[in-house]
Parts: C-alpha cells; sequence; structure tokens
C-alpha cells in the first residue's frame, strides 16, 4: 500500500503534460450521459460521480498522478466552459438578441454534473493522502497534493465563475414582475411535496444548495483564520444581496428559501474543509494541523 503512489519531484514534464489531455478527455467521457440526455438524472449524476472515481483511481497508480490529475481536471473545466461560451457567441451571432439560450453546459443539472467530476476526483484523492500510510509521512507527497489542490482549482473557478455571472445576469431575461417570499420554507415545501415534477424539484433544492458550497470550501482553504462569525454571516449576505439584485431588476423571485438553502450549501463547504482537518489532525498526532 506504501507504494502505491510515487512522485519523482522535479518539474511538470512533458509526458505528464501528454498524460493531463489523455486524462481530461477521459473526465469529459464521464459527462457524456448527462449532455446526451441518457437516462434519468439520478443516472446522469451518478454516472459522473462513479466514472471519474474510476478514472482517479486509476490514475492514482501512475507515477506523478497528483501533478497531472490536477492539470487534467482544469484542462477539463476550462474546455466544458470555452464550449459553452463559443456556443453562446455563436447563438448571439445568428442574432438570436438574449442570452436564454440555455446553453447546457451553464444550464442546471448539466453544471452539476461537469462540478461532480472535479467533486470526486478531488475526494477520492484527499481520501487517499489522508488514510494512505505512506502519504503521511513523505514530504513530497503533501507538496504534490498541495500542487494538485491549486492547479485543479484554477479549472474549477474558471468554470464556477463563468456558470453564475450567465445563471444570475445573462440567461435572466427581465419579467414583467417580480415576486418575493418572505415565509421559511414555503418554497421548499412546495417543491418537497410533488407540486412540480420531481426534476424541477431535485435541480431546485440541489442547485440552491450547491450554489455557494464552493465559496465555503474555498474559503476556508484559502483563508483559514476566518472567524466562525464571518463564516455565519457571509452566505447570507452574498445570497441576500443576490436575491435583492433579482427583484430589482426582475430577473426572479425575491425568496427567502433561496438565501437558506445557498447559506446551508456555503456552510456545508466550509464544514467539508473543517472535517478534514481534524482528521488530518487526529490521523497524524497533531502533527499536520491542515490537510491543506
Amino acid at each position: 500500500m506504501c507504494k502505491i503512489y510515487k512522485s519523482s519531484g522535479g518539474k511538470f514534464s512533458f509526458f505528464d503534460f501528454i498524460l493531463s489531455l489523455v486524462f481530461a478527455i477521459g473526465y469529459l467521457l464521464c459527462v457524456i450521459p448527462s449532455f446526451n440526455n441518457i437516462g434519468k438524472l439520478g443516472f446522469q449524476i451518478t454516472s459522473a460521480l462513479f466514472l471519474s472515481a474510476c478514472l482517479t483511481i486509476a490514475g492514482f497508480f501512475i507515477k506523478n498522478s497528483l501533478k497531472f490529475l490536477g492539470i487534467a481536471l482544469s484542462l477539463f473545466m476550462v474546455s466544458i466552459t470555452s464550449v459553452g461560451i463559443y456556443a453562446e457567441i455563436a447563438a448571439q451571432l445568428e442574432h438570436k438578441g438574449d442570452f436564454s439560450s440555455r446553453i447546457e453546459a451553464f444550464y442546471y443539472d448539466k453544471p452539476l454534473a461537469v462540478a461532480l467530476v472535479w467533486v470526486s476526483a478531488f475526494f477520492m484523492l484527499t481520501f487517499f493522502r489522508l488514510f494512505l500510510p505512506a502519504n503521511l509521512s513523505d514530504p513530497m507527497i503533501k507538496e504534490d497534493y498541495k500542487k494538485f489542490v491549486r492547479r485543479s482549482s484554477k479549472g474549477f473557478l474558471f468554470f464556477y465563475g463563468c456558470f453564475l455571472f450567465y445563471g444570475f445576469f445573462l440567461i435572466r431575461a427581465p419579467w414583467n414582475s417580480a415576486g418575493f417570499n418572505l415565509i421559511p420554507f414555503n418554497s421548499i415545501q412546495f417543491y418537497l411535496t410533488g407540486q412540480v415534477g420531481r426534476y424541477e424539484g431535485l435541480i431546485y433544492l440541489f442547485g440552491n444548495v450547491f450554489c455557494l458550497m464552493p465559496i465555503g470550501f474555498y474559503l476556508k482553504i484559502f483563508k483559514p483564520e476566518t472567524k466562525f462569525g464571518r463564516i455565519v454571516w457571509l452566505p447570507v449576505m452574498i445570497s441576500g444581496l443576490l436575491e435583492i439584485s433579482q427583484l430589482i431588476f426582475k430577473t426572479g423571485d425575491c425568496d427567502i428559501d433561496d438565501i437558506i438553502l445557498n447559506s446551508l450549501g456555503f456552510y456545508i463547504g466550509a464544514f467539508i474543509i473543517f472535517l478534514c482537518d481534524v482528521l488530518i489532525k487526529r490521523i497524524t498526532g497533531g502533527k499536520e494541523q491542515t490537510i491543506f
């Protein structure tokens, strides 16, 4: 088990780059069921998770995998984003006149599947980092893991930023009127009780939860000293501003349940990093304070 992962150190080689391209294509194949609408939503999501996990495990047995897998994930995310941007530009050049053409790379279940590929790969490698004995004592492996986090995060944040901008500002044509809901759990109950289709309900719930999860996740990685009080109110402020902007510009309803679900996702993202840090402290007997 101690010989599963090998690192040669040194710079990123041409061979590592080729492997990055190969695995980036592999990650692209993981979202084919989602983008081709194969099967139901549950199958599309679980297939993205399962296939990317299998691909990542296979890559982990290759020398320097933490180096090229980070690049591969970034290439995967950037390529998906670029296709979405190209498709939108092409639509505008055809004089469609608005941004409501629903580019699949940024529309509801598609970005969820893309994000879950990154999530699956990230957590598989984090699991190996936490629970393989050799990975806890080898300083080179620790450094490679940090490089993996930095490299894979660049592509993910690029995709995530484009998705938020497109989803909140471009795709939504102004409504004739915009309403608001100030009754907590009213909209959540509406979607959970089957008053709309199951697909719409799942997208509403999971989409809102996942919306701010990466912000909580990365805040704890890059700003680990952030005080608890700021973690509590920051997602409420961010989500609240988004909801108020929808009301002002009439691009959607202002709903307190959206704020609740967005904030929940933010807290989950921050808690994941907190949990990883607790595990690494316990496993190493306090020698390491953070996994990142």
